[in-house]
Order: C-alpha cells, then sequence, then structure tokens
C-alpha cells in the first residue's frame, strides 16, 4: 500500500511539474491563426469595399506578455502579414485588486506606439481599462492622453469608417464581466436596447465590425446588426483539451467549459459572425496549456 501511494505521489508529481513546464513555455510562444470573415450585401453598392478583401490583425488581452517577453515578436508577426489596420480588443495592460488598482502600462504603450507608426490603430476598451479609468483616473488620463499623441483611435462607445470598414468599440460596465455562480456559461442579462443607446445603428452600406470585449453576447450583437464581432477576455479558457473544438476550462470570471473561448462562432440567424481571440499575456492565473497566445489575422472580403 505505501510503495504505491509513494509511486502515485511521484507520478504525480511528475506531470504537474511537466504541465508547469509546458505552460511557462506555452507563455512565451506566439501562434498567429488566420480567419475569413465576409457577407453578401443586400445594399449592391458597397463603398469602399466592394469586391474587395482587406487584412486586419486583432490583438486582445495583451497583458503581461510585453513586460515578460518584450514587443519584438508581435511586431515581427505583424510585418510578415502586412495587414490594413490594427485592432486592439481591451485589456492591454493588468488592472487588478490585489495590486491596488494600479497598472503598469508602459510595455503596452511601447508597443502600441510602434504600432502606430506602422499602421492605423483603433482600441476598444476591456475590462482592465475601465477599472484603471475608475480607480485611478489620473493615471489612466496619463495613459490616454499619451494614446492620443501617439495617433491611436480609441473608441469609447464611439465608431469610425476605415478602409471602406465601420468599426465600432463599445464600453461595458464591470456588471457584465462579474463572475456568476455556479458559472457553466451564465452572464448578466443585457438589456435589447443596451448597444443601440451605446453606439446608435450601424452604419448602412458598410461591413459593421464590433469589438466587444466579453463573447458571451453574441445573440445581442446579432441583434443590433453586426456583421463581425471581435472579442477577448476568456484567455483561450485557460487549460483546453487537445480535441478539435474542445471548450476552454476555465474562464478569467471562473465559467468553466464556455464554448465561447476561441475561434469562430455564428449567431443563431446565421448572419453575423463572431471571432474570438485566445489573447496574448496572462494575469491571476499565469497558465496557458494547449492554448497558445493568439494574433488572429482576419481576411474580410463581401462575395
Amino acid at each position: 500500500m505505501i510503495p504505491g501511494l509513494i509511486i502515485f505521489i511521484i507520478l504525480s508529481a511528475a506531470v504537474c511539474t511537466a504541465c508547469l513546464l509546458r505552460s511557462g513555455w506555452e507563455r512565451k510562444q506566439l501562434r498567429t491563426e488566420h480567419y475569413r470573415a465576409g457577407f453578401v450585401p443586400g445594399d449592391p453598392g458597397m463603398p469602399g469595399i466592394a469586391g474587395q478583401s482587406v487584412k486586419i490583425a486583432f490583438l486582445s488581452d495583451l497583458h503581461d506578455y510585453c513586460s515578460v517577453n518584450g514587443s519584438g515578436g508581435i511586431l515581427k508577426a505583424l510585418e510578415q502579414e502586412e495587414p490594413a489596420m490594427i485592432l486592439l480588443g481591451g485589456d492591454m495592460f493588468t488592472c487588478m485588486k490585489h495590486q491596488g488598482w494600479t497598472a503598469d502600462t508602459g510595455p503596452s504603450l511601447e508597443l502600441i506606439r510602434e504600432l502606430a507608426r506602422r499602421w492605423a490603430v483603433v482600441y476598444a476598451e476591456g475590462n482592465h481599462e475601465s477599472r484603471l479609468r475608475d480607480r485611478q483616473p489620473a493615471v489612466f488620463d496619463e495613459y490616454d492622453k499619451a494614446l492620443d499623441q501617439s495617433g491611436v483611435i480609441c473608441l469609447r462607445n464611439s465608431s469610425v469608417v476605415l478602409n471602406g470598414i465601420a468599426i465600432h468599440g463599445i464600453t461595458m460596465e464591470e456588471d457584465y464581466y462579474r463572475r456568476m455562480t455556479p458559472g457553466f456559461g451564465r452572464k448578466k442579462p443585457m438589456p435589447q436596447d443596451y448597444i443601440l443607446k451605446k453606439l446608435g445603428m450601424p452604419v448602412r452600406g458598410r461591413f459593421n465590425i464590433l469589438m466587444m470585449h466579453s463573447p458571451m453576447y453574441l445573440e445581442e450583437a446579432a441583434a443590433w446588426g453586426a456583421d463581425l464581432v471581435l472579442s477577448g477576455h476568456f484567455h483561450g479558457g485557460t487549460i483546453r483539451l487537445p480535441l478539435p473544438g474542445s471548450p476552454g476550462l476555465m474562464t478569467p470570471q471562473f465559467q468553466f467549459l464556455v464554448k465561447e473561448c476561441s475561434g469562430i462562432h455564428t449567431s443563431k440567424d446565421g448572419h453575423t459572425e463572431m471571432i474570438v481571440s485566445r489573447g496574448i499575456g496572462t494575469h491571476s492565473v499565469d497558465i496557458r496549456l494547449n492554448d497558445l497566445p493568439e494574433i488572429s489575422l482576419i481576411e474580410i472580403s463581401v462575395k
């Protein structure tokens, strides 16, 4: 009995050590995932995009990646792809209670400045930007000023048209990110007119991208009229089984086995697609298993 227990303990320790080593390796990696999105427009005249394709890069949940690994890998990967623009989906730094609601914005600013020198950059907020603005407004104002000086287009419940594409960024209240017990995909209900009140109507005759940090509200975005939703927030589910299409084990909101942790999803009516990035960095639970950091390259085409 005792020798068997000792063998079990040794094997368990070996497995845990191997997983931690693998996780440490994964956190330093970067994978470019390629997606295609498009639709058949009802309006035959699609100004600025009809008959064309536009390649965009989407980065989300940078968190600690640049402070650990530097920004060189991200820049090199993007230069190889030559996107028309860069979309930032929020959580470009970490702002947590156990850190006194402070944030080291320096590494993210360094990367964003380099991005803005090369490409048009559009930035929508995640929950960590909202936390910093609400709890450390002076620090956030300095960060926001630096973004503006770099030429970054910041979307806070606002929109911009670039390359013929209408891009919308919504800033959601913190309640929409709270943990929901027991946590199997539960979420705070969103009022039917919530997105409409914040953004107004989608832009007619354009391909409408909605950057919405949480991926839990695809159907609400589809009802509003988004053609493509770009989300992150769930870090790919932290740990993923090595099976195609498997859900992530756990989100940062302690939701379990949620299918919208990564990849491409389609609304029930089939008219809206959502791409969920696995994100690039981590925070608090610094683990990635079968969950490589992701840069999303999206080719948008109109047939």
